[in-house]
């Protein structure tokens, strides 16, 4: 017999970015365990490097 194991995902939703991500902001997702980051809106006012 086969078990079916259902394995959950863990997703953040950020929203607006805005040149505010910052390095503090990956580590926090990494300790928490996140699996996918979603990020909606608009991302840094036309800045290359944060998005």
């Amino acid at each position: 017999m086969t078990d079916n194991l259902e394995k959950l995902s863990k997703i953040a939703i950020v929203g607006d970015v805005h040149d505010q991500w910052e390095p503090e902001d990956e580590i926090a997702l990494k300790y928490l365990g996140i699996d996918l980051v979603l990020f909606v809106g608009d991302f840094g006012n036309e800045a290359v490097e944060v998005v």
